[in-house]
């Protein structure tokens, strides 16, 4: 009898390492919700017409329309009419789990469009110009941002801390058909 009892309490607690083991493998192993959001808007995404559907936001949209966030923003609401160009890319990225999006506005008039997930992830996305003001995008150098287009600058606050992200990056970038005549 005792065998017996031994015996299942045995097995329990095996299954219950096992189920332990491949939770931590999980959690260890599951990929960075971030990674794949970069990989996404960097390959995939069509940087000219996206361009284009910034700037007619940012110009057919009244800044009385929008609220204060803090920072100097105007965080454009979810029933503002955004451009399909847009609303496509958030809800292409917002099928990835523990990835938030805004789409904000500048005091200085650029539009932001943002993806966060959680510390390690960190914050990414692009910075769109107005035509008028192009020369805006002169204060934003570093190993943070990169040019996509003129008028047009990926950022991310990952760059610095991790170099070899931001060649990934790069590489992702030159994949992109949209910014390579289709190549």
């Amino acid at each position: 009898m005792i065998k017996f009892i031994l015996k299942g309490l045995f097995v329990y607690i095996a299954l219950g390492f096992i189920v332990f083991v491949i939770s931590i493998s999980v959690l260890i192993f599951s990929p960075d919700p971030g990674f794949k959001g970069r990989k996404i808007l960097l390959q995939q995404t069509n940087f000219p017409e996206l361009l284009k559907a910034g700037r007619e936001l940012i110009s057919k949209t009244e800044r009385k329309e929008y609220t204060v966030n803090s920072g100097g923003y105007f965080a454009v609401p979810d029933d503002a009419n955004i451009p399909e160009a847009i609303e496509s890319l958030r809800y292409k990225l917002s099928g990835i789990k523990r990835l938030g999006s805004d789409i904000l506005i500048d005091n200085s008039g650029f539009l932001e469009i943002s993806f966060a997930g959680n510390r390690e992830t960190g914050w990414f996305g692009l910075y769109i110009f107005p035509e008028e003001f192009i020369e805006l995008e002169s204060n934003f150098t570093g190993p943070d941002y990169i040019v996509l287009l003129p008028g047009m600058l990926y950022f991310d606050d990952a760059h610095e801390e991790f170099p070899k992200l931001r060649i990934r990056n790069e590489n992702y970038i030159k994949k992109n058909k949209s910014l390579n005549n289709g190549r």
